[in-house]
């Protein structure tokens, strides 16, 4: 019984710790995406201060992360909200780990392993092969796309380095 006891506490600690890395997780990418994306500054969004405050608030005041993203007009993507077109025109939630959007899926921020080199190609070659193409004149990490067809037709990704891992921020026309 005296293991069992222990289990307990331990499984509770455990639980928290996930718990805990998930929302720090997501504020980082908030936080990472808002303060490095032009396309964020272009909506009102200054400096990532004031929004990973609201969210970090919303959290503590017991919202959790969906209910604090909810607050700010986010959403945490997952197989119950993600459009079929965001996964067969741009990228499946494979490709995606710890995305989030606004709820008209306009902006999109994700991570990705690795560096924001390796994110960057990703993107290219992924967008590529579902018949993208990219524009001249990205600058900084930031490049667009376009094509002909389909419910999205121009998309501008913006890839940063948020510690060891790429924070990838979509910026996305579709009708």
């Amino acid at each position: 019984m005296t293991g069992m006891g222990r289990a307990g506490p331990d499984v509770a600690k455990a639980r928290l710790r996930r718990a805990a890395v998930s929302v720090l997780s997501v504020l980082a990418l908030v936080l990472v995406a808002c303060a490095t994306s032009a396309t964020v500054h272009a909506h009102g969004i200054s400096g990532g201060g004031p929004i990973v405050g609201r969210l970090w608030e919303a959290i503590e005041s017991g919202l959790g992360i969906d209910g604090a993203l909810e607050k700010e007009g986010m959403v945490r993507i997952d197989r119950d909200n993600v459009p079929e077109w965001l996964e067969a025109e741009l990228f499946g939630l494979e490709d995606m780990d710890q995305a989030i959007a606004n709820e008209s899926f306009e902006l999109v921020w994700f991570l990705r392993e690795g560096d924001s080199h390796d994110a960057a190609a990703f993107i290219r070659e992924r967008l590529a092969s579902k018949g993208w193409a990219a524009c001249e004149g990205g600058e900084g990490g930031i490049e667009t796309f376009v094509k002909g067809e389909g419910v999205c037709r121009w998309v501008m990704a913006e890839c940063v380095q948020a510690g060891e891992e790429a924070a990838v921020v979509l910026r996305i026309r579709h009708t």
